[in-house]
């Protein structure tokens, strides 16, 4: 997962970040920083741990500098919505492109009756 955060005026190699979990605040990490290249945004790659809540970056120097990840907005957003609708999605069964598998077996709490081939032709009971 990518965060962006703004800390101006800090330099790079001054970043760093912690994440916040219901156990307090994790230790400090440097890995996966990376310069947005303006106005001192920066990207953070990073894997939430397990009960994350937020990330927090900081200036290592100056810890009155800090800026949050926004990870709540960014897990709900890009995890559990996505994941939701990719469930979904994966239970649909495509035999020919672009078009969904149906099985009709009831139309308005009615049971269809047969099968659409002759002789056997669609009915409701």
């Amino acid at each position: 997962m990518t965060f962006n955060v703004v800390l101006p005026g800090v330099l790079l190699a001054n970043v760093g970040y912690k994440w916040l979990t219901a156990a307090g605040f994790g230790s400090e990490l440097t890995s996966g920083v990376t310069d947005a290249g303006a106005f001192y945004a920066f990207l953070i790659d990073a894997t939430p741990p397990v009960g994350a809540l937020e990330l927090y970056a900081y200036d290592v120097t100056d810890h009155s500098t800090f800026a949050r990840g926004n990870y709540p907005i960014l897990s709900i957003a890009g995890n559990t919505d996505i994941a939701v609708i990719k469930d979904k999605t994966d239970q649909l069964t495509f035999t020919v492109a672009n078009q969904v598998d149906a099985n009709i077996r009831s139309i308005d709490n009615s049971t269809i009756i047969g099968d659409g081939k002759p002789g056997t032709e669609f009915d409701v009971a």
